[in-house]
């Protein structure tokens, strides 16, 4: 008689459960997005820094396009931008240039870089005077008539740096050169008092601290005036012209003629009827 030998049962084996923090951890999930975050803000400022308005070097200015100094002193903030490579900063330069002056550079070839650009279209299209005379036309820069005060600031900026840039000026003293000559040439006192920029001479702001304070006090003052005039618009008394005046007397006196003839009128009557009696007796 055979024997059958049987075989032990399997052991039932249970597979492990995963929950969802267990594969994808918070720490694992804080580490990407902040990954992601700080990408999408290098992409972003990038983008933004990459902005550049487009300079032909034609006479009169097209309005569409930057005189030159504006657009160098946003080439200059591109190249200094260490979040892009050389060859981003070429092509940027390169899609702004619109005839003559992409012509001017023309000759340099590819291989060409930033600074070599801006070399050749500084002699092309750069101011001539030394640093001197360019520190004299700075101080003789004023606010013109319906310019806001920030826009003035902007041009006493692009002015300033381009004396720096001849050896007009010493860097260090910029800022306190441009609020100096901000405050000589801007005409809006109350701005200057309520920002008490006259106080600021010792401990100068930046060019940037002080367009912020100029663009808040600025779209603070369109705020209120706005308001106001939506204040005045709803409670304005109806005007009433001169001729409807004369018109509305008119019709008064009238209506006064009127009822005194009717008056007269009646006391006539009433003498008649009196006198009718006073014969009957």
């Amino acid at each position: 008689m055979k024997t059958t030998l049987q075989s032990p049962p399997k052991p039932h084996i249970i597979p492990p459960t995963f929950t969802a923090t267990d594969i994808n951890p918070p720490e694992i999930q804080k580490i990407v997005v902040e990954h992601v975050v700080k990408n999408v803000e290098k992409i972003s400022s990038t983008h933004a820094a990459l902005r550049i308005r487009a300079f032909s070097g034609k006479t009169p200015r097209p309005y569409s396009e930057a005189d030159y100094e504006t657009w160098r002193s946003h080439v200059s903030l591109m190249i200094d931008d260490s979040s892009l490579s050389q060859l981003d900063k070429t092509r940027k330069i390169l899609e702004s240039l619109l005839s003559p002056a992409s012509d001017v550079i023309r000759p340099l070839g590819p291989e060409a870089t930033p600074a070599d650009y801006i070399e050749l279209l500084d002699s092309a299209f750069g101011a001539v005077e030394d640093g001197e005379e360019l520190l004299v036309r700075f101080m003789n820069t004023l606010q013109d008539h319906g310019e806001k005060p920030s826009t003035y600031l902007h041009r006493l900026q692009v002015a300033l740096n381009l004396a720096v840039r001849r050896g007009g000026l010493e860097p260090q003293e910029v800022n306190k050169q441009l609020l100096k000559q901000f405050n000589r040439g801007c005409w809006d006192d109350t701005l200057l008092t309520e920002l008490q920029l006259e106080l600021k001479n010792k401990d100068p702001p930046t060019y940037a601290e002080l367009l912020l304070f100029l663009r808040t006090a600025e779209t603070r003052q369109e705020v209120k005036s706005s308001r106001m005039k939506r204040h005045f618009s709803t409670t304005k008394p109806k005007a009433v012209s001169h001729e409807q005046t004369v018109i509305d007397a008119n019709i008064s006196v009238a209506a006064e003629s009127s009822c005194l003839r009717e008056l007269k009128k009646q006391v006539a009557d009433l003498k008649s009827q009196l006198t009718a009696v006073m014969k009957q007796k």
